[in-house]
């Protein structure tokens, strides 16, 4: 993530997070995290979720359809992010949870399953002076970087 000016840094004597890294940045970055350029376009649609609850130790799967829309073949990074809702400001705006890297040619399709390891969605819990996933209802966003989000859904974390 590049900051657009040098006067949208933090000053240098604060050692706080936001504002650093796209995890905590709340402008519109320069380049945003996960940008990249492509010689082809692509677009998503029809997300599904192999679960809509799941306990901290679980795995969820996401299926969705990738469509190379450009003129040219080419690869795409799909980039899966999770948002819970804020519950302070110390807690990121949003997190890398996974990815993939995909090939497709001109004008084709494919379904594109992406792993989640629900642990990923852990934060650092103040009060535990440890990590861990709180339950609750999460935003699971999707898209080609952190900026560019294209679908979102939801993901409930319980606790046994």
């Amino acid at each position: 993530m590049f900051d657009p000016s040098v006067n949208d840094l933090p000053a240098f004597d604060d050692y706080s997070m936001k504002g650093r890294t796209y995890r905590y940045f709340t402008g519109e970055p320069l380049y945003p995290f996960g940008y990249g350029l492509s010689y082809t376009t692509f677009s998503y649609s029809d997300p599904v979720l192999s679960e809509s609850m799941a306990l901290p130790i679980d795995t969820v799967m996401i299926k969705l359809k990738v469509k190379n829309t450009g003129r040219s073949d080419g690869e795409e990074v799909i980039q899966v992010y999770s948002k819970r809702p804020p519950n302070d400001n110390l807690q990121p705006v949003k997190s890398l949870v996974a990815f993939k890297r995909v090939a497709i040619k001109k004008s084709e399709e494919q379904m594109v399953t992406i792993p989640v390891v629900v642990k990923e969605l852990r934060q650092w819990d103040y009060s535990r002076e440890d990590y861990s996933v709180v339950p609750g209802l999460y935003d699971i966003l999707i898209g080609s970087s952190s900026a560019d989000i294209r679908l979102q859904t939801k993901l409930e974390i319980i606790s046994r």
